[in-house]
């Protein structure tokens, strides 16, 4: 009995996913195509996936330490990052990267105006840039 591919494909998307115990995942296939496995929980979320790379790189100067903090900005608390700025700026505006003060900042090629700043010793690779980017897009 000859096996079709569409169903060998379908038996192997199943057995990973019982495997993983992923209770939201969504399995779709077009016709003549592999299926594809969704995972919702993929988005990207502030506390799993930003708060660690802020924390790393960016909590020393604007973390829940008032003495050390710069600009009375925080990245330890959401709220603050999208909150309106003096002169109306705001460090992160959700959906507009290029509008979000950090974003610019991040991306700055001017060492006297790059976040990190050098004198930090920090820097963001650009997987965690595109991460910040996808997470205020």
């Amino acid at each position: 009995m000859a096996h079709h591919p569409h169903i060998t494909y379908c038996l192997a998307a199943l057995l990973f996913l019982s495997s993983a115990n992923l209770s939201s995942v969504t399995l779709s296939a077009e016709p003549g195509k592999n299926p594809t496995v969704s995972n919702p929980r993929s988005a990207i979320s502030f506390n799993r996936d930003i708060r660690p790379i802020f924390s790393e790189t960016c909590f020393h100067c604007h973390g829940p330490d008032p003495a050390s903090r710069k600009a009375d900005l925080r990245f330890d608390v959401l709220e603050s990052a999208l909150a309106e700025r003096d002169g109306g700026d705001r460090a992160i505006v959700p959906g507009d990267p290029e509008a979000s003060k950090a974003w610019v900042l991040i991306n700055e090629t001017d060492p006297d105006n790059m976040m990190p700043p050098k004198s930090s010793n920090m820097v963001l690779s650009d997987t965690q840039k595109a991460k910040i980017k996808r997470w205020i897009e």
